[in-house]
């Protein structure tokens, strides 16, 4: 099983804390799966070419874990939207709490 996390990253300064712990949350619920994070690319690309390599990746996975604010995110509706059209399964951190 693959998991990619979407989540708002632009102008958000802890997004990438939030990532990691997320990652971290998704390893301890699910042990086997690969976990996919967008957080780890390097800074300096434009957003179409982050929102490539995102939807590559998102092609790839199993389920999307859509963390809290992802509506208010162009990039992380986008995949939402993506993970809807390829018949992801869709997560949604809300849901967990």
């Amino acid at each position: 099983m693959k998991i990619f996390i979407s989540g708002p990253m632009t102008n958000n300064p802890n997004y990438k804390k939030k990532f990691f712990n997320t990652v971290n949350y998704l390893k301890k619920k699910f042990p086997k799966a690969i976990i996919l994070n967008p957080a780890v690319f390097p800074e300096g690309l434009t957003d179409a070419e982050y929102m490539s390599i995102d939807l590559t990746m998102l092609k790839c996975c199993d389920i999307i874990y859509m963390l809290e604010g992802y509506e208010n995110s162009k990039g992380a509706s986008l995949e939402y939207h993506y993970a809807q059209y390829l018949n992801k399964k869709i997560i949604y951190q809300k849901d967990e709490k």
